[in-house]
């Protein structure tokens, strides 16, 4: 088998759709990868000479969205809204619960005809990290837009 053979079966990373709760639109350009990692435990019982290992809670890495700004606001107002939830937890008048800020999305692998490849459900994503985009008047480049996302975990459909 030659490495063109091994690759005529890997999807296409190009063409992808995310799907955010309560957005009308969620068009992006760029999307980071999921990743997570299992925390390992070695335990050295007495005079043993290989340790035990054991698997610890799983950290999942950020997701970090990038699309060209626009003129809705959806990004802005929801990250607006957990800054107003955590100067709540400071003192300030009531904001909003926890359960109120996260949301559920999907991420949609699809193929160059627009069909449905993977779906990744992520869940409990949350900002926590936002970006207007730079400006620069003597630029041709077009103002980019940034997101990150904590989340709870995420889940690969069949």
């Amino acid at each position: 088998m030659t490495l063109a053979d091994s690759l005529a079966d890997v999807d296409d990373v190009g063409y992808f759709t995310v799907e955010i709760d309560g957005f009308a639109s969620a068009s992006f350009h760029k999307c980071s990868d999921l990743e997570v990692e299992l925390a390992v435990h070695s335990l050295q019982a007495g005079d043993a000479a290989i340790p035990n290992k054991s698997l610890g809670r799983p950290k999942f890495t950020p997701i970090t969205l990038e699309r060209g700004a626009r003129a809705d606001n959806d990004f802005y107002i929801w990250v607006a809204s957990c800054v107003q939830g955590t100067v709540a937890v400071a003192g300030a008048p009531a904001g909003l619960t926890m359960d109120a800020i996260k949301r559920n999305l999907d991420i949609v692998q699809r193929d160059r005809a627009g069909n449905e490849l993977k779906r990744y459900t992520v869940y409990g994503a949350m900002p926590s990290k936002w970006k207007a985009g730079a400006w620069d008047a003597a630029s041709e480049e077009k103002q980019i837009e940034m997101i990150t996302l904590e989340y709870d975990a995420f889940d690969r459909a069949a």
